[in-house]
């Protein structure tokens, strides 16, 4: 399998899917079960994070528990100097109601 293959736009549709889903899903579920920290598993995992925040970064303009759950989220320094400027990430983990 060449990067070709790994890179193909079929593939690159489907991450970027998959990150829009998890910007809809995850403020549901943190609402729901009431969570307080979002543990990303692996190095991975930390682009679907990145692409998820930019997926709930477009959708805050609706408000509601997208923006909610946007705003109180605290990212630790390494991983918010991976995001772009513009999605203006909080790195202040302490005081922020969610924790990744």
């Amino acid at each position: 399998m060449g990067l070709q293959d790994i890179f193909s736009e079929e593939n690159i549709l489907k991450y970027s899917e998959a990150c829009l889903e998890l910007g809809l899903s995850i403020p549901r579920v943190w609402k729901r079960r009431n969570l307080d920290t979002l543990v990303i598993p692996s190095r991975g995992a930390v682009p679907f994070f990145l692409g998820t925040c930019y997926g709930l970064n477009k959708l805050i303009t609706f408000g509601g528990e997208h923006e909610e759950f946007y705003k109180n989220m605290g990212v630790q320094d390494i991983i918010a100097s991976l995001a772009k400027e513009e999605l203006k990430i909080s790195q202040d983990v302490k005081n922020k109601k969610i924790k990744v």
